[in-house]
């Protein structure tokens, strides 16, 4: 078990994590999306719409599918974090306010 010396530490070790985290869920998450998406595309095709109509869908499809894809990656990135602190916080690396306080100075959003 990693045990941190300080909140710097815990910081630099969660943001290393997550970045590593976000890479591997974006390539899952971009088959998803890719089935998703071909498989909408094709439910389109036996509608009878016009193109403009097709690609306006297919526009909104692609939006709403990356929102929602979005969401599942910062849930499962968020959730990372609080294990790592909760972690951090039993082994006796830091205090509960100090590995809680690390949540303010960890962001990807810069990603």
């Amino acid at each position: 078990m990693m045990r941190f010396k300080d909140r710097e530490e815990l910081d630099e070790y969660i943001l290393e994590r997550l970045k590593a985290m976000k890479e591997e869920l974006e390539a899952e998450y971009a088959e998803e999306f890719r089935y998703e998406l071909a498989k909408f595309e094709n439910s389109l095709l036996n509608e009878g719409l016009d193109e403009a109509q097709i690609y306006r869908m297919i526009d909104e499809k692609k939006r709403e599918l990356a929102k929602d894809i979005y969401t599942k990656i910062r849930i499962e990135l968020e959730s990372e974090a609080q294990k790592i602190r909760d972690r951090a916080i039993l082994d006796g690396s830091l205090s509960k306010t100090e590995a809680y306080r690390s949540e303010e100075h960890v962001s990807l959003d810069s990603d």
